[in-house]
């Protein structure tokens, strides 16, 4: 998610793989401003993605501290560019992200 106040940034990212599933319980431990942002692959299609009509591939990204500016931005980036994001970047990483919430199936 993106810190705004309404929650209208906000988008998920799923995964089975340990490792990230571990990181992510990691941060949650943290104070919000000390939490890593998710940098992935992203595709088209919502797969459970909120409202918007992207998503990161599943198992495919992680938490960065760190990521270059082109794949940065906003959920709503993707959404309005998804031809540019999904076939030119390949990856979103918006740096004002943070993990909110563990979400269980």
């Amino acid at each position: 998610m993106v810190s705004d106040s309404t929650g209208d940034l906000d988008f998920t990212a799923t995964t089975s793989d340990p490792d990230i599933i571990s990181a992510v319980l990691a941060d949650l431990d943290k104070p919000q401003d000390q939490r890593r942002h998710i940098n992935g692959a992203i595709e088209r299609g919502n797969n459970g993605n909120m409202n918007w009509n992207w998503h990161f591939k599943p198992d495919d990204w992680a938490l960065a501290e760190m990521s270059i500016e082109l794949c940065d931005g906003l959920p709503t980036d993707p959404q309005a560019s998804l031809d540019y994001w999904v076939d030119r970047v390949g990856r979103f990483c918006p740096w004002g992200s943070f993990v909110k919430q563990e979400k269980k199936p």
